[in-house]
């Protein structure tokens, strides 16, 4: 029964999201740091890893989403930014920070959700 609840798709893939915005954190933290640093290439999560998670979302495989392991890897899509070879736009990232943010507390607030009902039902209070 209790497994029940931490094996449904949208606890798996909450979880999951969870470990990519914390990821995902990282890599923007990185370029911010290095927004001044020549030559420094913008990094994400790899798009690889979002192809694959919607596949297994769509397909309700939550052993494929136990499985997914998400990296950072340099996103060869950002455009150069000056004559440096720099590809960090600081607004963009701000903006990403801000979206990962929101991100990161929409699948805190919806994992404590889950645990809480289960605590009441453990409890048997309304």
């Amino acid at each position: 029964m209790i497994e029940a609840l931490f094996d449904s798709n949208n606890y798996q893939a909450s979880k999951k999201l969870m470990d990519v915005t914390v990821l995902r954190q990282e890599a923007l933290a990185a370029n911010l740091a290095n927004a001044e640093t020549p030559g420094y290439r913008r990094v994400d999560v790899s798009r690889d890893f979002e192809a694959a998670f919607q596949d297994a979302l769509k397909g309700g495989d939550t052993s494929k989403m136990k499985q997914m392991k998400a990296v950072i890897d340099v996103d060869r899509q950002a455009p150069m930014n000056d004559a440096t070879g720099n590809t960090v736009d600081i607004e963009k990232e701000m903006v990403h920070l801000s979206e990962n943010q929101i991100q990161h507390q929409l699948e805190t607030r919806m994992i404590t959700g889950r645990l809480a009902r289960l605590k009441m039902a453990i409890k048997g209070t309304v």
